[in-house]
């Protein structure tokens, strides 16, 4: 069964730097819950072409291509920890990004986050839709 959730939220900051803290995977786990205890196990970042990293300070972005794998606790106090590897689909600078599960818990992912500048005070971002799919 195919399942879809879109949000979106409103950030006071510019796109440039809304964009450049998503785009860098590290900062993926300071998006999890803590309880998750979620951390980066493997990383193949492919720069993207003439990118400006606003935002993410280590100079990180990870372009269409990069793989990312990441392990977490799938609810709290459990011992075991999953792994989930995402491979970027997409990428248009200051626009959106996708990644998609190339192995992990799902049959099949796919999540997206857009960017819309609002007034040149702020960006509504993360609108997500996510697509997955359940065994």
């Amino acid at each position: 069964m195919l399942h879809t959730f879109t949000t979106s939220q409103w950030i006071p900051c510019p796109v440039g730097l809304v964009f450049g803290f998503f785009a860098n995977p590290q900062n993926l786990i300071q998006l999890m819950p803590s309880w998750n205890s979620a951390r980066v196990e493997e990383s193949r970042i492919v720069a993207p072409p003439g990118f400006s990293v606003a935002g993410n300070a280590d100079g990180i972005a990870a372009g269409a291509g990069s793989i990312v794998t990441i392990s977490f606790k799938p609810l709290p106090l459990l011992p075991i920890r999953l792994r989930w590897e995402a491979r970027i689909s997409e990428f248009a600078r200051n626009d959106h990004f996708c990644d998609e599960q190339t192995s992990g818990p799902f049959a099949y992912w796919k999540h997206c986050h857009r960017f819309r500048e609002e007034s040149g005070d702020g960006v509504t971002g993360n609108e997500s839709p996510m697509k997955l799919f359940t065994r």
